[in-house]
């Protein structure tokens, strides 16, 4: 193990990049940080505390009014699940079934 960059609080959410390096957020003090090739560290999104999870690809959908429930259900099937300590691929499912329409809904009203 190789020390690459001190100074911050709680290392959390590292998340590899092809082509652009490490992301990694400082849970404490805020921010998420990128260590690229050059193993040099930048901020990319600062003063965000507790990110404790990033995605790689993000998902980002057109959902007409009133296909919500197709378009939570095509995601949650397109959904890549894995099995680790906290949750089963199937759960992951369920959640995004039961909370996507909630925030859709939300999103939709928002936005009349």
């Amino acid at each position: 193990m190789q020390e690459v960059a001190t100074g911050f609080g709680l290392v959390e959410a590292p998340l590899w990049i092809d082509g652009q390096g490490l992301y990694f957020s400082d849970v404490l003090n805020g921010g998420v940080h990128l260590l690229d090739a050059r193993r040099e560290v930048s901020l990319v999104l600062p003063k965000r505390r507790g990110v404790g999870g990033m995605a790689g690809t993000p998902v980002a959908r057109t959902i007409a009014k009133g296909g919500a429930k197709d378009a939570v259900e095509k995601l949650a099937t397109e959904l890549e699940g894995y099995e680790d300590l906290h949750a089963s691929a199937e759960l992951r499912r369920d959640i995004l079934r039961n909370l996507a329409p909630l925030v859709i809904a939300e999103a939709q009203q928002c936005a009349a």
